[in-house]
């Protein structure tokens, strides 16, 4: 009796063991992941994170791949990534969301090289990226992926991540960041040549810029920020795209030519009698005539632009009556004149209202 209930038992444990066996089987081959979907990416596509996800595992098992990555770990060939969430969507089927190390900036070196806040290449491409700024002159050597940026200078590459932060903290979108001699450095943005100088004030200096050029509302030109501190220095913005003061206006153009055609004709009928004196008179006449209008045109005051007392922007401003007006007479606010007879502004730009130019 006690033999038949012991080998009853066996075969019961037997028979349990098989089915739990065949049960591991069929999880493990048959409810397979053949859909991941991933979200949250950006820069890499779905195919590269789904492959490197289940890159060395023996099987694309959606339990194991979800009991894998459990704690949210990224494994160490998935350096690109900050951190990742794998759930079962169905038997079949993976949902996976990631969070991407942020692209900072890149490197041209025939390839484009980017990589994050912390100098590692994260990707080598000859793609491009839209909105990534390029930094150029800085001595940075042969990219490995991966790999930290083989900068020749730690200075120079803690300065590059340090001012790429910077203007990400004031959500400045640069197209470049340019190092010249002597460590110099150069950030353009839109249509704005901001000149920061040396890894001084960095800070300060794009604080500033931020202020600026939320002020300029799109203007082009120059920023001097080189020995700027954040003191109440003056920031002198030199405008890029000036009208040419030397051309006519073309009606007085067309005088001009009238005038010109007419001595000519004067000239040539000059033996013809009285008829060709008085249109060489009349010629004379106009001529004398157009160049009073050039030279008074000439003498009228130079217009140019100022930042009022509110940070905007003043176009067609100049100087009645020794007070800075705009272009209807209206006077600005936060605009002087200085003992020199220079305007200042409210960013104390000094500007020479004869030339609309800084005063030197």
């Amino acid at each position: 009796m006690n033999r038949r209930y012991k080998r009853r038992k066996r075969m019961v444990r037997l028979g349990i063991g098989l089915l739990a066996f065949a049960a591991i089987l069929l999880i493990a081959f048959v409810f397979q992941a053949k859909t991941i979907r991933i979200s949250g990416n950006q820069y890499y596509s779905q195919e590269k994170i789904a492959e490197d996800l289940t890159r060395g595992v023996p099987v694309k098992n959606t339990f194991y791949l979800a009991w894998k990555y459990r704690n949210g770990s990224v494994p160490d060939h998935m350096p690109y990534l900050e951190k990742l969430e794998v759930k079962i969507a169905s038997p079949f089927s993976l949902r996976v969301s990631v969070t991407e190390k942020k692209i900072v900036g890149y490197i041209d070196q025939g390839n484009y090289v980017y990589f994050d806040g912390e100098g590692t290449v994260l990707e080598i491409t000859d793609e491009s990226k839209e909105g990534i700024p390029v930094v150029t002159g800085a001595s940075i050597g042969e990219a490995v992926l991966y790999q930290r940026l083989p900068a020749e200078s730690g200075a120079q590459l803690r300065t590059v991540l340090s001012l790429l932060q910077l203007l990400g903290d004031q959500q400045l979108e640069a197209s470049e960041i340019r190092f010249g001699d002597n460590m110099e450095i150069t950030v353009y943005i839109g249509g704005v040549e901001a000149l920061l100088g040396q890894d001084e004030y960095l800070e300060e200096k794009v604080a500033n810029l931020r202020a600026i050029l939320d002020a300029m509302d799109g203007e082009r030109g120059t920023l001097h920020l080189e020995s700027f501190t954040g003191r109440g220095e003056e920031v002198p913005f030199s405008v890029s795209d000036e009208p040419e003061e030397e051309t006519k206006p073309s009606g007085e153009q067309e005088r001009t030519e009238e005038t010109a055609e007419g001595a000519d004709n004067g000239q040539t009928q000059e033996s013809g009698g009285e008829t060709g004196q008085s249109e060489t008179a009349a010629a004379q006449t106009e001529a004398t005539e157009a160049t009073e209008a050039t030279e008074a045109t000439e003498a009228a005051p130079a217009g140019f632009m100022v930042f009022n007392s509110s940070g905007s922007l003043v176009y067609d401003a100049h100087v009645e009556n020794g007070v800075v007006v705009d272009s209807t007479g209206t006077p600005i606010d936060g605009v002087t004149i200085n003992e020199d007879g220079n305007v200042v502004d409210a960013f104390m730009n000094v500007i020479d209202p004869a030339t609309g130019q800084l005063a030197q």
